[in-house]
């Protein structure tokens, strides 16, 4: 169902200071100081209301709960709406800065100005922004002028991006419509896997992102049988073997597909394919699968975190 009440934890940034303290990617947040989190919006406003205050996160991990304790740093951001370039006039867009260094820069330097007046220090900056809040305004430095609806925001920051976990609910079914099922699920499942497949021609899929190996699809399963459990995992490897079938009658050389059309060329031209002919494409075939199999272990090698630090 796509509606629930667990909020998950769908990503911890590197080194900051959720992922410092502990927390890890699908831990379920239950509760912060005491109170209890229903969704990721509760969570956040009050991360962003304590920064410099310690907090202690319930989470649950593996069916087991876990206390963390974390301090929020403070973290600045400058926002500009209806961002434009003097250079490039019509061009509009959002912007948000969360690295000040460089503003600080410019106004110890006095080379930043808001409306042609030059902000001497950081908390003339913030009350020029304050007096002019939901109105354009020109910002003036070193690199150009531009203009865009400016504000300055300092809130509490752990690092972590979080989610509504849908709610899994058990349908059960009796014998006849359970019978419907297997043969529905399965070819729609096809039919997807076919669309898929097309996107991925076309380019409107990702490649790298959606073409898994043997690594990723282990990583998969291992994960479902541990977050889902034994059944969410069998119908996983049935939906595998599903696809390895479609694959397979594919029109590739090397695999059943392609002695299909084989057999097909044969009952029309009533002889058999020249055996030259045939170990060529069967030759390229082979050639193309290899390829392709080196291809997605390195591309399943590249998710991996180790890999991922190794070439950083």
């Amino acid at each position: 169902m796509p509606y629930g009440e667990r909020v998950l934890v769908v990503r911890a940034i590197e080194k900051d200071v959720a992922d410092a303290a502990g927390v890890q990617q699908f831990d379920e947040i239950k509760s912060i100081d005491g109170k209890i989190v229903k969704t990721p919006s509760d969570f956040t406003e009050y991360v962003r209301a304590h920064a410099n205050s310690a907090v202690k996160l319930q989470i649950v991990r593996a069916g087991k709960e876990v206390e963390l304790q974390m301090t929020p740093r403070v973290r600045e951001t400058v926002t500009v709406k209806q961002f434009e370039d003097s250079r490039f006039p019509g061009e509009k867009t959002e912007v948000v800065v969360d690295k000040l260094d460089l503003v600080r820069g410019a106004i110890e330097a006095g080379k930043l100005k808001i409306n042609g007046t030059a902000a001497r220090s950081f908390d003339e900056f913030e009350k020029l922004l304050a007096a002019n809040s939901g109105r354009v305004i020109t910002l003036e430095n070193a690199g150009g002028s531009y203009s865009g609806i400016v504000s300055y925001e300092k809130y509490g920051f752990i690092g972590i991006e979080t989610a509504i976990a849908p709610s899994m609910i058990d349908l059960k079914y009796g014998i006849g419509d359970g019978f419907v099922k297997s043969l529905v699920d399965p070819f729609d499942f096809i039919v997807m896997n076919v669309k898929g497949m097309g996107m991925l021609f076309s380019g409107e899929l990702d490649v790298r992102q959606n073409l898994s190996g043997p690594i990723r699809i282990a990583k998969i399963a291992g994960d479902t049988a541990y977050y889902r459990g034994i059944s969410a995992f069998i119908i996983l490897m049935a939906k595998i073997s599903i696809i390895l079938m479609v694959m397979n009658l594919l029109p590739i050389p090397a695999v059943d597909g392609s002695f299909i059309l084989f057999f097909l060329y044969e009952a029309i031209k009533r002889k058999p394919l020249n055996q030259k002919i045939m170990e060529k494409i069967q030759f390229i075939g082979i050639a193309i699968l290899i390829v392709l199999g080196i291809f997605v272990i390195f591309n399943d090698l590249s998710f991996l975190p180790f890999f991922q630090k190794l070439f950083q």
